[in-house]
Parts: C-alpha cells; structure tokens; sequence
C-alpha cells in the first residue's frame, strides 16, 4: 500500500507511458509551420520588389540605348558609333558596369546600327535562397537609308592634275563607285561623272550632238554663254564654241 501511494503523490509514469505521450503531443507544432510559410513569404514578396527593381533598370536601359542607337545610325552623325551610343548611356545614369557591344554596317546608302547592353543589379530578398543578382540586358538595332540616290562626282582634270594627281584622282575615283554601287544599291543609285577643267566636258558622243566645231582632239569641251544657265534646255540649234 505504501508504494502505490507513493505514485499517486508524485505522479510519476512508467518511461513507456512518458513516451507515448511525448509522440501523440502537439502542443508548439504550429511554431515550425509558421517560420517556414513566413520564409516562404518574405522570399515570395521580397523577390516581387527585386524583380521589379530588374524591369525598372531594364527599361531605363534599352530606352538609352534604344536612344543611343537611333543617333548612331544617322547620316548626319560624325561621332564614331560606339562613343555615340555610350554617350546616351551616359547620360541615362547607366551603371559604369555596363558592358556594350556595337555593330556598325555603313555601305554608303544604308547605316545599320546594333547594339546590345547589359550589367547586373544586386538582389535584396532573392539572396536569401543564394540568388545574389539578377541580369539587365538590352538590343537595340536602328537603320537609316536613302533610295534613289543621285550622285554627281565633279573631277578636275586641269593641268594642275597632271602627273601622280590624275593617278590618284582616277584611283579614287574608281574605289568610290565601287563603294556607292554595290548589288545592293546599283538598281537605286545613280553616279554622275563631271570632268571640270575650267569648262565642263560633256563627252565625244554628246558633244557630237551639239551645234559646235571642233578645234582641236584634246577634249571635248564646251562654251555656254551666261543666258544659257538660264534653262534647263539646250538647243542644238545654238551655235557653241569649244
């Protein structure tokens, strides 16, 4: 009798019982339960704020390059393409991070400017799960072009030229049209060529259509009168001088 009030007055159970009840006890679960949905939480919102942080970098971005590369791909532009494109990023405030790679393609008619940028914006929440930046990139490509381009050439063929300066004028000359006419541009363009030598030499055959007299094999030069600038006409009636 004694050992059986003994338990009563301590209360203490066999280490079976105090097992079992250990195992079927769910008091203090909920905390585990509510520290993993609050991590999953502030991962989830947080990372909604960093990949806004990205799209409001990104669009900062391309509209500088966007910006940048309109400019380049101008005909007026005398800047070379990359400073000009860097120029605008710049000015946007871009990260000096920035990485740019700029391709220019000019075949005298038509300018194509591409370029693509990116850097790298460090994360707030999202490194939390061991993402530590997300990337910001940008592509931009403009193009300018000019069709049914008419290209006068006016070449000095005075007496000046002679010698090692006709060579390099003819020179030059040839690698300009084949610069200006490419298989791209030849069904659009057109090149004028204009010997000036104090007068305007129209060439043998058109001079042959002209009311005038040759003196001489050297050229084919002509002599208008100031009345004759006058009109875009020419009369073959009209008696010229060479």
């Amino acid at each position: 009798m004694s050992r059986i009030a003994f338990k009563k007055a301590t209360g203490l159970q066999p280490l079976g019982a105090q097992v079992q009840k250990f195992i079927r006890d769910e008091d203090g679960t909920i905390l585990a339960f509510v520290a993993v949905m609050f991590l999953i939480m502030v991962v989830a919102s947080g990372g909604a704020v960093d990949f806004m942080r990205q799209e409001v970098e990104r669009a900062r971005l391309q509209d500088a390059l966007d910006r940048g590369v309109l400019a380049a791909a101008a005909f007026s532009q005398d800047m070379d393409a990359e400073d000009t494109v860097g120029a605008y990023l710049d000015s946007s405030r871009v990260p000096l991070s920035v990485v740019v790679a700029v391709v220019p393609l000019d075949n005298g008619n038509t300018r194509t400017i591409s370029a693509t940028a990116r850097y790298d914006v460090r994360t707030f929440f999202l490194k939390i799960i061991g993402i530590n930046s997300l990337g910001v990139v940008a592509n931009s490509m403009a193009t300018q072009s000019q069709g049914n381009l008419e290209i006068s050439v006016v070449l000095d063929i005075t007496p000046s030229m002679e010698g090692t300066k006709m060579a390099n004028l003819k020179v030059a000359a040839a690698e300009f049209i084949d610069t200006i006419l490419t298989e791209d541009t030849k069904d659009f363009t057109s090149v004028n060529l204009i010997p000036y030598g104090g007068q305007t030499n129209p060439g043998a055959a058109l001079f042959g259509k002209l009311n005038v007299a040759r003196v001489h094999d050297y050229s084919s030069c002509v002599t208008f009168a100031d009345a004759a600038f006058d009109t875009t006409s020419i009369s073959a009636a009209t008696p010229f001088s060479q």
